[in-house]
């Protein structure tokens, strides 16, 4: 799966935030769901407890993702206030799966 870190996502992310990062904006915006991004891994949750509140959630579910190289250092120097470029990357079409009970 091709993701696209574009100039806006750059321009409205929030350095050292796993939720608001330019590469966490573009995965939210290509998955249509929340991603959230750590060193090396990008996790998006799919299904939400049904008597979990609005604003803390509870997710039963998550897919977990490998990010490349590229992106890790993009990040690294996107949090340390670096100049950074759109760019693309490739990631798996699909994550390994984690369940919560």
């Amino acid at each position: 799966m091709k993701i696209t870190v574009t100039a806006e996502d750059i321009a409205q992310g929030e350095p050292k935030d796993a939720i608001y990062c330019p590469v966490a904006r573009a995965l939210t915006r290509v998955w249509d769901r929340p991603a959230w991004v750590c060193w090396g891994t990008a996790t998006y949750f799919a299904d939400r407890a049904p008597d979990s509140s609005l604003e803390f959630p509870t997710f039963l579910v998550s897919f977990k993702f490998d990010l490349p190289d590229q992106v890790n250092e993009f990040i690294e120097r996107f949090d340390e206030g670096d100049t950074v470029e759109p760019f693309e990357f490739d990631i798996a079409d699909e994550g390994v799966m984690a369940s919560y009970e």
